[in-house]
């Protein structure tokens, strides 16, 4: 008498299962793309917008607005988050003076 854990119609159907699972996360990760599409100095060249459109392939994706402190002895480091929303919306991005932008964002 041969124990079986599992039959071997629902070994099939786990492994058909697990092959797509793999597939899933494969073409996840190949999918996630990074894009700065604009960086927008400030006209006392403090500080940088940097516009960063994230592509996720089959989960949409979302676009950030960043304010980047320029520091001219090391690489960008102080980041700040200003605008994120989903993926396609694009607002109007300007600098007013030194310290104010303006973002306009179009429904």
């Amino acid at each position: 008498m041969k124990f079986r854990w599992i039959s071997k119609s629902r070994g099939t159907v786990i492994l058909l299962y697990i092959l797509i699972f793999i597939i899933f996360c494969f073409a996840l990760a190949l999918g996630a793309t990074q894009e700065e599409y604009d960086v927008i100095t400030s006209p006392n060249q403090n500080y940088n917008i940097v516009c960063v459109e994230y592509d996720e392939g089959a989960l949409g994706g979302s676009i950030e607005i960043n304010l980047v402190k320029i520091n001219t002895n090391k690489k960008d480091t102080n980041v700040r988050t200003l605008y994120k929303r989903r993926w396609g919306e694009r607002p109007s991005i300007a600098w007013i003076d030194n310290n104010i932008i303006k973002l306009l964002y179009f429904c």
